[in-house]
């Protein structure tokens, strides 16, 4: 959390999230840096300091999973996992570029996962998925909602899963942005390849 009465106060269990990745066959290499209390769009505390963006280091990652977004645009990881309140998530890896889901709440296990906010009930914080590309959010979302299923975690944890849909499209998705400071509006048709 980015908070120095934390500091070599680890834990002294895996987060469910965590167990699931080494169970899979994954193998955990680092915690990345966060900002202190994690509600912020930057990355840096008094702890650790201030995580750069990999791109242009006059920038920053984002946040708050902004050492993970900074890690995984760096080549030095293959997947991730951070959380998301309001853009934890998809901001670090808009600045960062890399991808990220952010499924609903509960959809991934959070049980041992560190919070600034215990019994912060109002808005729910979301694990989500990290990665490099698309295919590897998707694998590494498919792995966590098949283990959930299989392990019934819902029967031990507040998670409520219906495992991973395949998405099917009638139509090309399509969006539209604007062009100028005018009215000049676009819209495009992207082939999607599911």
């Amino acid at each position: 959390m980015g908070f120095t009465h934390q500091m070599n106060k680890p834990s002294t269990a895996d987060a469910t999230l965590v167990s699931i990745v080494r169970r899979s066959g994954g193998i955990p290499i680092c915690k990345t840096n966060v900002p202190q209390t994690m509600l912020s769009f930057e990355c840096s505390n008094p702890l650790f300091g201030t995580t750069l963006n990999p791109y242009d280091p006059l920038r920053t990652p984002g946040g708050s999973s902004g050492g993970e977004a900074a890690l995984l645009s760096s080549d030095g990881s293959a997947l991730g996992i951070g959380s998301d309140v309001g853009g934890s998530l998809r901001i670090p890896c808009h600045f960062s570029g890399c991808f990220a889901l952010k499924p609903t709440a509960n959809r991934f296990p959070s049980k041992g996962c560190r919070s600034t906010n215990l019994g912060f009930e109002a808005i729910k914080s979301s694990m989500g998925s990290m990665g490099r590309s698309v295919e590897d959010v998707e694998l590494l979302t498919k792995v966590i909602f098949k283990r959930v299923q299989q392990e019934e975690l819902g029967r031990f944890e507040e998670v409520r899963s219906s495992g991973y849909r395949e998405v099917k499209l009638r139509e090309k998705l399509r969006f539209g942005y604007y062009l100028t400071g005018q009215h000049a509006f676009t819209l495009y048709r992207v082939p999607l390849q599911y």
